[in-house]
């Protein structure tokens, strides 16, 4: 009965190791997960932070993303058939800024300086590729600058896109 009783004892102290091993381990993962949310909690000013940046930058992407829609929709309609006359000197130049978008518009509302930017066009852009048309189409008439001066409503000293009508036509 006594070698029964120190198998036992012998057991129940490899156990009682395995215990104390385990709550180490328990113990030592605890504190890493409150390292963890510590960090995180340091963090997250920092993440609002940015979170609203990530939201101002969602919402511009979708705003270009409307107006070269129109665009596209409009250049992507069906291909030139004749590349038209440009008068002599004519010549489009990639805006850069707002209010140079703004003064495109208002030059486009002249139905012959409309005729002659899309003659214009039409004349420089001959692929009968669609996507490549509407891709050099946006070059020669924006930089990029001009496409982030923009946003749909306007909000924050933009470029209301929404009130540009002219100009997705072209």
């Amino acid at each position: 009965m006594s070698n029964f009783i120190d198998t036992v004892l012998k057991k129940l102290d490899g156990i009682e190791l395995t215990i104390h091993e385990v709550r180490q381990e328990q113990k030592a993962q605890r504190e890493k997960l409150e390292s963890l949310e510590a960090a995180v909690k340091e963090m997250q000013p920092s993440l609002k932070k940015h979170g609203g940046m990530l939201q101002v930058l969602k919402d511009s992407a979708t705003t270009a993303e409307v107006f070269l829609g129109q665009i596209r929709a409009t250049i992507c309609a069906e291909p030139p058939t004749s590349t038209g006359t440009v008068p002599e000197g004519f010549c489009v130049e990639a805006m850069s800024t707002g209010e140079q978008v703004i003064e495109f518009e208002k030059k486009l509302a002249d139905n012959e300086y409309f005729k002659h930017v899309v003659d214009w066009l039409r004349y420089h852009i001959t692929s009968a590729n669609s996507t490549t048309r509407m891709t050099e189409a946006l070059k020669a008439i924006f930089k990029p600058e001009a496409i982030a001066a923009g946003g749909w409503k306007g909000a924050k000293g933009k470029v209301a896109l929404k009130d540009v009508v002219k100009l997705p036509t072209v």
